[in-house]
């Protein structure tokens, strides 16, 4: 793969946490291609939080190397790491909306923060646009409290903020987490379309083995602080890792105890 074809790469990167009694990474490597939608998979506790901190910028590798369409991470420039933070938009597990705020002021928040020269209807213009790119009607939604809408409402919510400042890289922190089966299939949906619709680089958190297989153009396994496993969702379905396959076998049982 070409640098061009880049959108982040993870080259060797260590990382430990108490003084160097927990290790967290141990050599990660990983490459995201431009342009596709990448799941990180692995339990809990392995790191997979830890690494969108890495992305961002927010901790800093003890060793090794963290590159942003080509540019290294500026950790030292706190210009240009805000500069460098606006690639990326990012949808927190629960949506993360301010609740005393309305729909259009949680979507419209980062453009009060970051283009402070736009007049209120031009805000407004803008908060239409990407709610109805994620499926909801400005009309009867705009003016809401999160405390009025559904679980499924506020992903979409979430997502059109983490749109609204048109980045290059969504990241999404287990964006299934707690949603019944059909809000589950929506957000799948939801992923891959608006990957598709604003040409982005998407980097999806999860635990939700049957979301990455469906979402996903490639799928990395984080296991014992390095990406044990990176590929396509097919060639993830017939990995012998141990315990990617365990991942897998879990999943197979679930679903069938589900359906028994």
């Amino acid at each position: 793969m070409s640098k061009d074809g880049i959108a982040v790469e993870i080259r060797d990167v260590y990382k430990s946490f108490g003084g160097g009694r927990y290790q967290v990474f141990k050599g990660l490597n990983l490459v995201v291609p431009k342009g596709d939608v990448t799941f990180v998979l692995g339990p809990s506790g392995v790191g997979k939080s830890v690494m969108l901190k890495h992305i961002l910028g927010l901790l800093q590798p003890d060793s090794g190397e963290v590159l942003i369409f080509g540019e290294h991470i500026p950790y030292k420039d706190s210009r240009g790491l805000n500069e460098m933070r606006k690639h990326f938009g990012m949808l927190f597990q629960y949506a993360a909306l301010f609740d005393d705020m309305t729909v259009f002021q949680n979507v419209s928040f980062p453009l009060v923060e970051h283009r402070k020269g736009l007049t209120r209807e031009e805000m407004r213009r803008i908060v239409a646009e990407k709610l109805e790119a994620v499926g909801l009607q400005p009309e009867t939604s705009m003016d809401k409290f999160p405390s009025e809408l559904s679980g499924g409402m506020k992903k979409r919510v979430g997502l059109a903020r983490a749109i609204v400042l048109e980045p290059e890289i969504l990241l999404y922190d287990e964006p299934t987490t707690g949603l019944d089966p059909v809000t589950r299939a929506m957000v799948d949906d939801l992923i891959v379309d608006t990957n598709k619709r604003f040409g982005l680089t998407s980097i999806v958190i999860s635990h939700d083995i049957p979301s990455a297989l469906y979402s996903a153009n490639h799928i990395a396994f984080l296991f014992d602080g390095q990406i044990v496993f990176w590929g396509t969702p097919d060639q993830f379905r017939k990995t012998d890792h141990p315990m990617a396959r365990e991942f897998l076998d879990a999943e197979e049982r679930h679903r069938k105890e589900m359906h028994a």
